[in-house]
């Protein structure tokens, strides 16, 4: 059976519809890939370096396939806990020769998490490139305390603050030379850790920036 000229008409519509909204949201990825640019490009030059460095160490695609398979021999295991774990040491000597101490200053970041702690304190999440610098640890055999108490300047200020706020900061990562990054890092293994690192990090300065 034809297609009458109503069916035609409505299936033309749907298709517009359909590419209008592809158009959309291609749109929309080019503008957020565009702000994380733009807001890069404004970061000082110590933050340039220290996302260079998280960049170049990330896993390939084929690490990444590699550490989701389930099939992988017990020699494959071998070989890719050692490549993980020869990158991670390059990364650390890299990161130490940046951060020395652990302090940074003016750096520029997206916030992805505002949450409360306890009754007391406020932790934050700050996304730097691929990184996560996170003032949500409380005092530990493993971690050094980095939420924000109530008692801060700066518990108003993030209180304030909604995921995706653009923000300026400083402070410090928590530098332990022992440990496999040279300072604090949260992920659960060495994959994890260079895939999308997780640090410990003390917030000393905090402004919400357009």
């Amino acid at each position: 059976m034809k297609p009458n000229f109503s069916t035609i008409l409505i299936l033309a519509t749907l298709g517009m519809l359909v590419a209008s909204c592809s158009h959309g949201n291609s749109g929309s990825s080019s503008s957020t890939a565009s702000k994380s640019a733009s807001m890069l490009e404004s970061a000082p030059a110590q933050q340039k370096k220290f996302c260079a460095i998280i960049t170049k160490h990330e896993p390939s695609e084929k690490q990444a396939d590699k550490f989701m398979s389930e099939q992988m021999s017990a020699a494959e295991k071998q070989q890719f806990a050692g490549e993980m774990s020869t990158s991670r040491a390059s990364r650390k000597s890299e990161l130490t020769a940046l951060l020395g101490s652990g302090e940074v200053n003016g750096w520029i970041g997206k916030v992805h998490l505002v949450r409360d702690i306890t009754s007391n304190d406020v932790g934050v999440i700050v996304e730097v490139c691929d990184a996560k610098l996170e003032a949500i640890a409380l005092d530990s055999e493993l971690t050094a305390q980095t939420v924000i108490p109530k008692s801060s300047p700066l518990y108003a200020v993030a209180k304030g603050l909604k995921e995706g706020d653009r923000v300026s900061f400083s402070g410090r990562f928590i530098r332990k030379a022992s440990l496999p990054d040279g300072y604090q890092e949260l992920s659960a293994g060495p994959f994890p850790s260079l895939d999308e690192p997780r640090f410990n990090f003390q917030i000393t300065k905090l402004t919400a920036s357009q």
